[in-house]
């Protein structure tokens, strides 16, 4: 099958975890709603459109540290008497990795090979934004590959996430937002359970694919299950 791979970099970045108050810790890597918005946008489907396109995303990269940003945010109150007042503020802490190095592969349920297209031409028209509004992002590579099965294990040259399974218990556990759909004024995600497996891990064949030229980024798809892929495309 072929995918679309994308190297990108990002010199620093937060992928904020859905929890916290004040203070906001990333995700290692990019969730997978993360990427299938981008996806969305760069391909014109509008925000809120319940347009749902379904599609694999194999995410893998590295960062070479961690920091916190503090950031103070003037906050608007009301006095009693109804008037404004904008004296009042408080502080932020994001957690943020620095020098990013991210390699995706996208591949499409449904003619794959014109969306391929299409969402190539989106990378290279379109600032890429993956993150916060100013988490831009730079393309170093971008090509539509051929995937195969490869013959023996693989090595990843980075961390990434992989489908949970029997073969890889004692990686930590993420349980990743994949996809919404919007029901009222309410986002309603579908989640999906995966392992964060170290670079220099052994992955059985079994559980990858593997472009020929690219043999140290094995892809590892994550996907929506038939149900929960209706359930979105029906909303």
């Amino acid at each position: 099958m072929k995918a679309l791979r994308v190297e990108l970099y990002q010199d620093h970045v937060c992928w904020r975890q859905e929890t916290g108050y004040r203070f906001f810790q990333t995700y290692p890597l990019p969730t997978p709603s993360m990427v299938r918005g981008l996806v969305h946008k760069l391909m014109g489907v509008k925000p809120g459109g319940n347009r749902y396109i379904p599609l694999k995303i194999s995410i893998q990269g590295r960062y070479d540290s961690i920091f916190v940003d503090m950031q103070r945010w003037d906050m608007e109150t009301k006095k009693r008497n109804g008037a404004s007042n904008a004296d009042s503020h408080t502080l932020m802490f994001w957690e943020e990795l620095a020098n990013v190095c991210l390699t995706l592969h996208i591949a499409f349920k449904n003619d794959n090979e014109t969306n391929l297209i299409k969402l190539k031409e989106g990378f290279i028209g379109n600032t890429v934004v993956l993150g916060r509004n100013e988490d831009i992002t730079r393309i170093d590579s971008i090509d539509i590959v051929e995937l195969v099965t490869p013959s023996n294990k693989l090595s990843p040259k980075y961390p990434m996430f992989m489908p949970k399974n029997e073969d890889n218990e004692g990686y930590p556990v993420f349980h990743l937002p994949f996809a919404y759909s919007i029901i009222g004024s309410q986002r309603i995600f579908k989640y999906i359970d995966a392992c964060l497996i170290n670079a220099g891990s052994q992955i059985k064949s079994k559980y990858c694919l593997v472009a020929c030229n690219y043999p140290e980024h094995p892809v590892c798809f994550l996907e929506l299950n038939d149900d929960d892929e209706k359930d979105i495309s029906e909303k």
